[in-house]
């Protein structure tokens, strides 16, 4: 079930640190919105995802551990399968 309803929508947030500052920054968007999950590497490390939006948009996410980026992995499939049915 999705703990971040909205208008009988599920909502994800991702926080980011920006490069230019020293504040986060939080994108929100529908879960309804993702077109395509990927799990990638970063700096040879399997430890991050790349989030691709129905609205052309891309996100790709770092996680401290493999293990980590695959409960998120886990999470997201699951929870956007639910929106969909």
């Amino acid at each position: 079930s999705c703990n971040n309803p909205y208008n009988g929508h599920c909502y994800g947030s991702i926080f980011s640190n920006s490069p230019f500052t020293d504040k986060k920054i939080k994108y929100t968007f529908p879960i309804s919105e993702i077109k395509k999950i990927i799990k990638k590497t970063y700096y040879q490390r399997n430890s991050a995802i790349e989030i691709l939006t129905t609205n052309k948009k891309s996100f790709l996410i770092n996680f401290h551990s493999e293990k980590n980026r695959d409960s998120f992995y886990s999470f997201i499939i699951k929870i956007s399968s639910n929106e969909k049915v």
